[in-house]
């Protein structure tokens, strides 16, 4: 047990470029994660028959394959700069347009947040990893999900607690808000700290 804080402690708290995708990673995880709970509530607001919630997902999840798979396709073309500067951005804008445009098909808004659900996962782990001596990367990939699941667990019930208190349109907004002023200076971090290198 000693030897796996040892590792942590060498490999995160002292690595300044992996404290700093970790968190960036944990913001996105976090808000792509949280937006299952909010699709059904959404599809109501909007007007979609429930016929057709499970037609809706199962193209969310066909999205999120997608670009899963042809990740490093997209990443070798636009560069790791990009690819973690367009995160945050998608995200943060699909929320704010969700909130803001509430009809029967603005459930098409979510399709970026699946996409960079899928596209980030490989993207993050692939950064990782280059960052991490293989000998230890299981450990750090293990710290990286506690790290998400903990943000995850943070923020769950502060966006159901808007969502009851105000409304799911104020949830979406302040979320879509949150994640684009927390993506500048992460990114400014990760750029000076030149992990926004292209590779």
């Amino acid at each position: 047990m000693y030897d796996i804080f040892k590792t942590l402690k060498t490999s995160i708290l002292n690595n300044i470029k992996l404290r700093w995708l970790f968190i960036y990673s944990a913001i996105i995880v976090g808000f792509t994660s949280i937006s299952y709970y909010l699709y059904q509530p959404y599809f109501e607001l909007s007007g979609l028959d429930i016929a057709y919630f499970g037609i809706v997902f199962a193209c969310f999840n066909l999205v999120s394959a997608l670009s899963s798979k042809y990740s490093h396709l997209l990443e070798n073309k636009i560069g790791k700069k990009y690819s973690l500067i367009s995160l945050f951005i998608l995200v943060g804008f699909s929320y704010l347009l969700m909130s803001n445009f509430i009809y029967l098909f603005s459930f098409c808004f979510a399709f970026l947040i699946q996409f960079v659900k899928g596209f980030s996962t490989v993207v993050i782990s692939d950064y990782v990893h280059q960052l991490t001596e293989s000998n230890i990367r299981a450990t750090i990939l293990s710290a990286k999900s506690l790290i998400e699941k903990m943000f995850y667990a943070i923020i769950t019930p502060i966006v159901g607690w808007i969502v009851d208190i105000y409304t799911l349109q104020w949830a979406l907004a302040l979320s879509g808000i949150f994640i684009l002023i927390a993506g500048i200076p992460i990114l400014f971090l990760l750029w000076k700290n030149k992990v926004l290198e292209n590779a």
